[in-house]
């Protein structure tokens, strides 16, 4: 189930990259899209944000962050029911 937390995102990388790749990779990307670091929680469109700069690195990572965005869009779809 989507959690807009850094450790879901973590999990989700890494299980391509590994652990400390993933949180190397989404510090990267937080920088990138300008959003606070070391945050408890985030909002979902700065997962959203988060997603698009990883997206940026090609390849499957690129692949892997779109199924992140898109299961973001409708866990936000979910919560507006």
């Amino acid at each position: 189930m989507f959690e807009p937390t850094i450790p879901y995102l973590t999990g989700v990388f890494g299980n391509s990259v590994g652990d400390q790749a993933a949180k190397e990779l989404i510090l990267k990307a937080i920088k990138k899209a300008e959003i606070e670091p070391q945050k408890a929680e985030y909002s979902v469109d700065e997962i959203i944000q988060i997603c698009e700069a990883i997206k940026e690195e090609g390849g499957f990572l690129k692949t892997i962050a779109f199924a992140t965005i898109a299961l973001a869009r409708t866990s936000k779809i979910g919560k507006k029911k």
